[in-house]
């Protein structure tokens, strides 16, 4: 499973640097999550990317039909700080290789 930040959430749906990664990622592990406060700014995105010219009017509506279907099968985290707090920690400690991260528990298996 991949975690996924809003930006690298929108390289799912707009080609730029670092797209062909996400999309790599993605398909070889499967089921991807992404925090839910990342719906609303994956749209502000792609509206901003759209506003500057970078995302044509039928890409960008693409973009939004590709996404709001894919939203169905994220694993949408409340990132609260009871998650939050132990990732941190977990994250500064530098021994993340090999090792299950303590909010991991919390995901659901798929």
């Amino acid at each position: 499973m991949n975690y996924l930040d809003t930006s690298s959430l929108i390289k799912r749906f707009v080609t730029e640097k670092g797209s062909p990664r996400v999309e790599s990622l993605v398909s070889q592990r499967g089921h991807v999550a992404t925090a839910k406060i990342a719906y609303a700014e994956v749209y502000a995105g792609l509206a901003r990317k759209h506003r500057e010219g970078h995302l044509p009017g039928s890409q960008y509506a693409l973009a939004c039909r590709q996404f709001e279907s894919d939203w169905r099968a994220y694993v949408r985290l409340d990132l609260q700080d009871e998650i939050l707090h132990p990732q941190h920690m977990f994250l500064r400690s530098g021994e993340t290789s090999g090792t299950i991260p303590p909010w991991r528990s919390r995901w659901p298996d798929h």
